[in-house]
């Protein structure tokens, strides 16, 4: 009686039923789309990059439009009891029990309704898997990885320099504090919203989990200031990075040192666990040329710079035992589609045929040299 996801590239959307695949709507969320935002209840939603749709229960458009923007539904009501997040990107939704629309924003930056309940369950059920599956064996080496992102204030204000240490303590903290500590870092102004995430008594030990390892994905810095919006009162001043370092295809900001600061960070701050970069890497869309070679230098530069941060990492007392390049091959990249080309191995999408790039083998050899020169 409802739907299962919303398939999407780009600003795009399409309402799929659950039963037959069929298309129930789709359009730009911003512009309408063929489903009048109409009526009073739904059954659940989905979100991509920074667009939802939420639906009735047959299928039909109960709202649209940017999370950050509004939309076609006001985010009124008193309270709710689920999140349901299909989602790509930042997006979320939170519905009220008769499916009204309590609350949209980005899942990071707080949107109208900070959505630190779904968090809270995702974080008690970490800390419970780990304990299980220890219980069934525990000699199995069990981690998780963590999306982590050293932050710096945009200014030397004191407003952007206590709104980068709330913004650091949600970004970077929030899920690996009570992992590895059993509690939350102070983020908030107004101090833990433990009624509103439903925190009970024992909850915290409970969501600890001593991990074997630590594996962070990291792609650049974060570079924060200080806003008044009621939640963190801080944000992401320039999103995909600094202003200083050159740029991906997907206009991110290469900054070795991020890595750095970031391998060294965790190790200051959590005893030395034994850490491994479980992604790391670039989107350059470079294509093969009429040799059939895939020259993408600046792919080979990325990684030279970002292994040489762990290597000195390494040297300054990080145990990191293991670095994995994102990606393989050009892959399917959540909300951009095959736009984004991450791969050491070049995809035509269309036929299947793959080449290796030139990152793909200098990537290959500095494996099998276990180093190269810099």
């Amino acid at each position: 009686n409802g739907y299962v996801s919303i398939a999407s590239t780009s600003y795009a959307f399409a309402a799929i039923r659950a039963a037959d695949g069929s298309i129930t709507a789709w359009g730009q969320p911003d512009r309408g789309g063929s489903g009048a935002p109409t009526g009073t209840g739904y059954a659940s939603f989905a979100a991509v990059r920074s667009a939802f749709a939420a639906l009735h229960a047959d299928g039909s458009i109960k709202a649209w439009g940017y999370p950050t923007e509004g939309g076609s539904g006001a985010p009124t009501g008193t309270g709710y009891t689920i999140i349901r997040s299909g989602c790509t990107g930042n997006a979320f939704a939170a519905l009220h029990t008769d499916g009204s629309i309590k609350a949209w924003g980005y899942a990071r930056y707080g949107g109208s309704g900070a959505p630190t309940d779904s968090g809270y369950t995702s974080i008690s059920s970490n800390g419970r898997s780990f304990a299980a599956m220890k219980a069934i064996d525990p000699d199995a080496e069990i981690s998780s990885a963590f999306n982590l992102s050293p932050c710096e204030p945009l200014t030397d204000s004191e407003d952007d320099r206590e709104a980068t240490v709330r913004w650091d303590a949600f970004v970077k903290r929030w899920f690996l504090e009570p992992a590895l500590l059993g509690r939350y870092p102070e983020a908030f102004p107004g101090g833990l919203p433990g009624d509103a995430m439903g925190v009970q008594d024992g909850d915290f030990e409970k969501m600890k989990a001593p991990l074997d390892f630590v594996g962070i994905n990291l792609y650049t810095r974060s570079v924060v200031k200080a806003v008044h919006d009621g939640n963190l009162d801080a944000m992401d001043a320039l999103p995909g990075g600094g202003p200083d370092g050159p740029r991906t295809d997907f206009n991110w900001e290469v900054w070795p040192d991020a890595l750095y600061d970031m391998l060294m960070t965790v190790t200051r701050d959590f005893d030395a666990p034994i850490l491994e970069v479980t992604e790391n890497g670039c989107a350059y869309g470079d294509a093969p040329g009429p040799d059939g070679v895939v020259n993408d230098t600046r792919r080979i530069d990325f990684y030279k710079g970002y292994l040489a941060a762990v290597a000195r990492a390494i040297e300054d007392g990080a145990n990191v035992r293991g670095y994995h390049a994102w990606s393989l091959m050009d892959n399917f990249e959540w909300a951009e589609g095959y736009e984004q080309r991450f791969g050491l191995v070049w995809c035509d999408h269309a036929t299947g045929e793959r080449i290796v790039k030139a990152s793909g083998r200098w990537y290959a050899e500095t494996a099998a040299r276990n180093g190269f020169d810099r």
